[in-house]
C-alpha cells in the first residue's frame, strides 16, 4: 500500500510496569517527532485524496490510466530496491554507530559520501531503465494491448528520472531522521501532492496523460530541493565528490539482505500489475484508486516505525536492550491504536468514502463499486501492514537483515498465490484481499518465528492489543452500520455520502472512545502522556 530514531533531545518518558520488574523511566518513542510525522502524513494524504480526485476527474479509468500506473510504478520499485528503505536499513545503524563512536563530524562525512555514491549509481540505473523501457513494460504488463504497451514505455522513459531523484531523497531523509530531524520528512508528502494537483490541472488539457507525468516529476524535484537546507543545517556540506567505496564494505553486510528483502517486497505491487494486465481494462486503475485510502491509513501507522527505527538502532548501538524493547512496545501499541479503528470505519463505509472522493468525476457507478470493494478488501490488512513494517525495522535494528528477507518472501508468496486464485473471479478486489492475506499472516505471526526475546515480548503485546481493539471496534460499529446500511441499503448519491460519512464517524467514536478508556487503561494512559508531552513541546500546555 502506497509506499517509513534518535530522540528529539527530550524524548517522552513512559513507564511500563511488568511482572518481572518494577517500572523504570526509559527514553521511549520520540513523541514530538511521531506527532510531527503523523500530522504531516495526514495532511499529505488529505492532499493526496485531492490529487487522486483531480486525476480521476481528468482521466477516469481506462487503458491509458492503466499504462500510466504501471509505468510510474516501475521507477519507484527500482529505486526502493536499490536505495529507499533498503539503503536506509543498512545506513541508519552505520550512521548511529559512527556518531556514537567518532562524533557528529564523522557521521556527516559518511552521509556526504553515501549521497554521492547513490546519485552516481542510480544515474546509471536510470539510463538503463530508459533504454530498456519497452521490454520492461512487456514483461511487467504482458496482457496490455500494443497501444497501451507503447504508451507505458514512453511514460517510463520520462519517469525513469524518478529513480535518481527519489534515491537522493531517501538517503538524505535517512540521515536527517537519524539526527532527530523529522521536519523535512513531515512536509515531503504535502509538497509533492500540491505540486501534482497544480500540474495536472494546468497541463492535462494540453498534453493529456503526460500532464500527470510532468506533475509527478516536478513534485519529486521539489522534494529534493527541500533536503539541501536541512542537510546544511546539520553540518552536511556538499564539496568535491569523494567516492569512498570503503563505505560499501561497511554497508554490504546489511545492504545485501535488505536489498533482497526489498526486492521481494516490491514484487507485491508488481505482481498486482502483472495479474491485473490480464483482467479487463480499468482493473489496475481501480486498484490504484483504492490504494489511496488504504495507503492513507497505512502511512500513518508506518510513520510510527519510521520514528522508532533509529531510536531502536541507537539503543542497540548503546547496548540498551531494555530501552529498545520499550520503544518497540510503545510503537506496537500506538500503531494498533491508530490502525484498527481507522481500518474498521474505512472498510465498513467504503462505498461512502469512495463516493465522496470519486463520485464527482468520470467514474460511473460500476467503477465506484469496484473501487469500494477494493478498499474494503485492503482495509482488512491495514493493521497488519503496520505491524509487518515495524517488524522489519526491528530486524534491521537487531542486525538480522536475513530474517527480514525471509519474512518478505513469505509475504510475497502468500500474496501471489492468493492473488492468482482470486483475481480471475473477483478482479481487482481479489488482488486487494491477497495483499491483506499476506499482511495478516506475516505481520502477526512473524513476531514469533524468530528466536528473540525482544520480538516475542512485543508480539505478545501486539496480539493482546489487537483482539481487544478489534472487539471494541466491532461493537462501536453496530449502531452506524444498522442505521446507515452502507452496503445493502437503497442507492445513495454522492451528496448523501457527504453527510452520511461524518455521522457514521461521530457515532463510531462516541462508543469507541469510552470503551477504549474503560477496557484499556494502558491505552488511556499512553494517549494522555503522549498528548501532554507533545503539547509541552509544541507550547500547547
Amino acid at each position: 500500500m502506497d509506499s517509513a530514531l534518535t530522540s528529539d533531545g527530550e524524548a517522552a518518558a513512559y513507564e511500563i510496569g511488568t511482572a518481572e520488574a518494577a517500572p523504570v523511566p526509559l527514553t521511549g518513542l520520540a513523541w514530538r517527532s511521531a506527532a510531527l510525522v503523523i500530522i504531516g502524513a495526514i495532511i499529505g494524504r488529505a492532499l493526496g485524496v485531492g490529487r487522486e480526485a483531480v486525476f480521476a476527474h481528468r482521466y477516469g479509468a481506462s487503458s491509458n490510466t492503466d499504462a500510466y500506473m504501471v509505468a510510474v510504478l516501475i521507477p519507484l520499485l527500482v529505486q526502493n530496491v536499490v536505495a529507499g528503505g533498503t539503503l536506509q536499513a543498512a545506513f541508519v545503524p552505520v550512521v548511529a554507530d559512527e556518531a556514537s563512536r567518532s562524533g557528529r563530524a564523522a557521521a556527516n562525512q559518511v552521509v556526504h559520501d553515501l549521497i554521492w555514491l547513490t546519485v552516481v549509481g542510480l544515474g546509471v540505473v536510470t539510463i538503463l531503465v530508459a533504454v530498456l523501457a519497452r521490454p520492461i513494460v512487456t514483461v511487467t504488463a504482458g496482457g496490455f494491448s500494443a497501444e497501451a504497451t507503447a504508451l507505458a514505455a514512453r511514460i517510463l522513459r520520462i519517469s525513469a528520472l524518478l529513480i535518481v531523484f527519489n534515491g537522493f531523497t531517501a538517503v538524505s531523509l535517512g540521515a536527517l531522521n537519524t539526527f532527530g530531524d523529522f521536519t523535512t520528512t513531515a512536509w515531503l508528502s504535502p509538497v509533492l501532492n500540491v505540486v501534482q494537483i497544480v500540474g495536472i490541472i494546468a497541463l492535462a488539457p494540453f498534453i493529456g496523460i503526460y500532464g500527470a507525468v510532468v506533475a509527478l516529476l516536478a513534485g519529486t524535484v521539489a522534494q529534493c530541493a527541500m533536503q539541501f537546507p536541512a542537510l546544511r543545517r546539520h553540518g552536511v556540506r556538499f564539496g568535491r565528490p569523494r567516492l569512498d567505496f570503503s563505505l560499501w564494505r561497511r554497508l554490504l553486510p546489511a545492504f545485501v539482505p535488505a536489498a533482497i528483502a526489498s526486492l521481494i517486497a516490491q514484487g507485491n505491487p508488481l505482481v498486482d500489475k502483472v495479474i491485473g494486465s490480464f483482467l479487463s481494462a480499468g482493473n489496475i486503475t481501480h486498484l490504484g484508486y483504492a490504494d489511496l485510502f488504504a495507503g492513507s491509513v497505512a502511512i500513518v501507522t508506518t510513520s510510527i516505525a519510521l520514528v522508532a527505527f533509529p531510536a531502536m538502532s541507537t539503543a542497540m548501538a548503546d547496548g540498551d536492550d531494555a530501552r529498545a524493547l520499550h520503544v518497540l512496545r510503545q510503537s506496537v501499541h500506538v500503531n494498533l491504536l491508530a490502525a484498527v479503528p481507522m481500518s474498521a470505519v474505512l472498510g465498513v463505509f467504503a462505498p461512502d468514502v469512495v463516493r465522496v472522493v470519486y463520485g464527482w468525476g468520470r467514474l460511473g457507478p460500476a467503477d465506484l463499486e469496484q473501487v469500494a470493494r477494493c478498499v474494503a478488501a485492503y482495509s482488512i490488512g491495514i493493521p497488519f501492514v503496520g505491524l509487518f513494517y515495524l517488524l522489519l525495522r526491528a530486524c534491521y535494528s537487531l542486525k538480522r537483515a536475513g530474517a527480514a528477507s525471509v519474512l518478505s518472501l513469505m509475504y510475497f508468496t502468500i500474496h501471489a498465490l492468493v492473488g492468482v486464485a482470486l483475481a480471475p473471479r473477483y478482479g481487482a478486489a481479489g488482488l486487494a484481499f491477497a495483499t491483506s492475506a499476506g499482511a495478516i499472516l506475516t505481520g502477526l505471526g512473524g513476531w514469533f518465528l524468530l528466536k528473540s526475546h525482544l520480538l516475542g515480548a512485543a508480539g505478545r503485546d501486539a496480539g493482546q492489543y489487537l483482539w481487544l481493539l478489534v472487539l471494541i471496534s466491532v461493537v462501536s460499529l453496530l449502531i452506524p452500520l444498522l442505521l446507515l446500511r452502507p452496503w445493502f441499503g437503497a442507492p445513495v448519491s454522492t451528496i448523501e455520502s457527504v453527510w452520511r460519512l461524518p455521522i457514521a464517524v461521530l457515532l463510531f467514536l462516541g462508543v469507541l472512545v469510552p470503551l477504549v478508556r474503560r477496557a484499556s487503561p494502558d491505552s488511556r494512559d499512553l494517549l494522555s502522556r503522549a498528548w501532554q508531552r507533545v503539547g509541552a513541546h509544541l507550547g500547547m500546555t
